[in-house]
């Protein structure tokens, strides 16, 4: 099983990457709205985490107005995959 990102692993400030406007379980039904709001290849900074919305992280939008809540998984954070690749190699050594 796939361990999936939460909120709790992201802080806010931190500098996130967008790399896709559809997520898997929405099949794609979102990815016009998301178009208005997010640029694939752009950079974001976190503004806020919340309880309330565990796979979600608060981006400013690119129209510059709002703050809006976005799924996590279409964001990546290359500090934390690097993490968890380092992980999977160690666990794989012992």
């Amino acid at each position: 099983m796939e361990e999936k990102l939460t909120y709790k692993d992201f802080k806010i400030g931190q500098k996130v990457i967008c790399v896709k406007l559809g997520t898997d379980e929405n099949d794609n039904r979102d990815s016009d709205f998301w178009e208005q709001h997010l640029t694939i290849g752009k950079e974001y900074v976190i503004n806020d985490l919340d309880f309330h919305f565990p796979d979600r992280l608060c981006v400013r939008s690119d129209n510059n107005i709002s703050f809006i809540f976005l799924p996590i998984e279409l964001f990546s954070d290359n500090q934390y995959v690097r993490k968890l690749k380092l992980e999977k190699i160690k666990k794989s050594i012992k």
